[in-house]
C-alpha cells in the first residue's frame, strides 16, 4: 500500500478495537488469533464454531477487500511457497510457547492492564526494533562499522 495516513491507521486501529471490544462482549474472550487458531487444531466442545468463524471472517476480509476497493492488495512473495510455510509454522510453535501471540499480548492484554501482557509485547517491540535493525537493507552495523573506520 503506498497511500498510507495517519486516517488509515487510526480508522484501522479502531476497527481493531471495536472487534476486540465486540468478541469480550459477546463471547468473553480475548481476540488473540494464535489462541483462536489453536484452538480449531486441538478444539474443545463448544468453542470450535466461532473459532471457524472468526478465521473464515479474516480471509474472507483480505478476498474482497479488492472488490471493494477496485484494488489489489500489492502483496509480493519473495521466498517460495514452501519458505513460507515452515516461517508459519514456526511462528506457531513460539507462539504456543510464549503463551500467545502480538496480538492476544499488545492489543487485548494492554487494554486489561495486565502486567504479564505488557512485559511480552514490550519483549516484542524490543526484539522487532532489534531484528529490524540488523536487517541487510537497514544493518545498523554496517553504519557502525562506518564510524569506526
Amino acid at each position: 500500500m503506498t497511500d498510507f495516513s495517519f486516517i488509515n491507521a487510526f480508522s484501522g486501529g479502531v476497527m481493531i478495537g471495536f472487534a476486540v471490544i465486540l468478541m469480550w462482549l459477546f463471547l468473553g474472550r480475548i481476540t488473540g488469533i494464535s489462541g483462536i487458531i489453536g484452538g480449531i487444531m486441538m478444539p474443545e466442545k463448544g468453542q470450535v464454531s466461532w473459532r471457524v468463524i472468526f478465521v473464515l471472517s479474516l480471509v474472507t476480509g483480505g478476498a474482497i477487500y479488492p472488490f471493494l476497493w477496485g484494488r489489489d492488495l500489492a502483496v509480493t512473495l519473495d521466498y517460495s511457497w514452501p519458505v513460507y510455510l515452515v516461517a508459519g509454522l514456526l511462528v506457531g510453535v513460539g507462539t504456543r510457547m510464549g503463551s500467545g501471540c502480538t496480538s492476544g499480548h499488545g492489543i487485548c492484554g494492554l487494554a486489561r492492564l495486565s502486567n504479564l501482557h505488557r512485559r511480552d509485547a514490550n519483549l516484542y517491540s524490543h526484539r522487532g526494533a532489534y531484528s529490524y535493525c540488523f536487517q541487510s537493507d537497514h544493518s545498523l552495523r554496517r553504519r557502525i562499522d562506518g564510524i569506526y573506520r
